[in-house]
């Protein structure tokens, strides 16, 4: 759900929206109720504790809390409508009005068809375009949030509360999914072995606005953001033909990861901008990672990296880019590259600082981070591929 290198009772509105399980998640169920029954009986408000117990006030508010209306419904989706996953299957009765959000990918399509999610992690509030598109939904709109923890990514105890009639789940759930169907529908991967890096956001917005009888918005949705894409390509035909290597230096022992590898929503991206398939991505699809001696293997047209390694003693990008074998490629020599640095602030591209995370974006692109990482990167990556020919 979250990228590596960064640092989500009784059962509530059953009335409202109910889901068909198997027998064994209805015993799934009964042991949830075991073992979260107890704390969840105040039933007053919800909390999200800290290792040490404390109560996270970020997310500390009646759980009567006013909710931005749905956009009208478009009568599209007939319900009862059944959500499938490589876990199983959960069924929305009717059309759900209460959704978290446990991924920022799926907050801003979610306020990017004009709907207000009810919970979702503290940082998928922060970008700017999120902001944006939440204040379109109406003013005053104030998304409760809970702080992530990597070591407990689904904190049941806060999700029951917020009473939530939709989960979505696109992230590492393999080991929660069916704590997440006893408290209601879910949304995640078709298959087990993906990644949020793996599957499309234009398939997350088809699956999310379905659910919400909003097809035709999400297809709006779809069609506005290739639309940026197109116009750029007719804009900047001098990527045609041209190739890309992304990677993402940390230093150490880690050294540099390849981001744009074959198949990955990453290369997705490229490719929209008008770059061609680099037929060196298919060399990192299991393994990302590049050493020092074998960087000319990313040779590429252009070559841009993020140097994330920041102030302790991982070292340096120089360590990586004074190599004679990084130096060698002919991008290189011909000043065909793009440093981007990152700070506690955002990050600096061609000595301009920016707020907002655009590794993060680039990582898990979505319609609104995407159209951002567009431009700010389209005028640069344009004049690198015109360097030096």
């Amino acid at each position: 759900m979250f990228p590596e290198k960064r640092k989500p009772h009784p059962l509530a509105s059953l009335t409202a929206i109910t889901y068909a399980r198997t027998r064994k998640a209805a015993l799934a169920l009964f042991a949830s109720l075991v073992l979260f029954g107890t704390a969840g009986l105040s039933g007053c408000g919800f909390s999200s504790l800290t290792e040490d117990g404390q109560s996270d006030a970020s997310a500390s508010k009646a759980s009567g809390d006013s909710v931005a209306p749905l956009p009208a419904p478009e009568n599209h989706t007939a319900y009862p409508h059944t959500l499938h996953s490589a876990w199983g299957d959960t069924t929305l009765q009717q059309r759900p009005k209460r959704i978290v959000a446990t991924g920022c990918v799926d907050l801003e399509i979610l306020a990017a068809l004009g709907v207000q999610a009810v919970l979702t992690p503290e940082r998928c509030v922060e970008p700017q375009y999120v902001k944006d598109a939440l204040a379109r939904i109406g003013d005053g709109v104030d998304v409760r949030t809970y702080e992530f923890d990597p070591s407990s990514p689904y904190p049941a105890e806060t999700f029951q509360a917020a009473e939530p009639d939709l989960i979505i789940a696109y992230g590492g759930v393999a080991d929660y999914y069916e704590r997440l169907a006893s408290i209601c529908p879910v949304i995640s991967f078709p298959q087990a072995d993906m990644k949020y890096s793996d599957l499309a956001w234009t398939t997350m917005v088809k699956e999310i606005s379905e659910a919400l009888d909003l097809t035709d918005a999400g297809q709006r949705l779809i069609q506005e953001t290739e639309q940026a894409f197109a116009d750029y390509r007719v804009q900047h035909p001098e990527l045609r033909g041209r190739t890309i290597t992304y990677g993402d230096y940390y230093g150490g022992q880690d050294g540099l990861k390849i981001m744009n590898y074959s198949g990955s929503t990453v290369e997705g991206f490229f490719s929209d901008m008008g770059f061609d398939h680099n037929p060196a991505s298919g060399h990192f699809v299991k393994d990302q990672f590049v050493s020092g001696e074998l960087v000319d293997s990313i040779s590429a047209d252009v070559i841009m990296l993020v140097d994330s390694t920041g102030t302790g003693d991982s070292g340096s990008l120089s360590d990586l880019t004074s190599l004679p074998a990084f130096q060698s490629m002919p991008a290189v020599a011909a000043g065909r590259t793009v440093t981007i640095r990152e700070d506690d602030d955002g990050f600096e591209i061609e000595g301009q600082h920016h707020p907002g995370d655009l590794a993060y974006a680039l990582w898990y692109p979505g319609p609104l981070s995407s159209r951002w990482a567009l431009d700010i990167l389209g005028p640069i990556l344009a004049d690198a591929v015109s360097t030096g020919r």
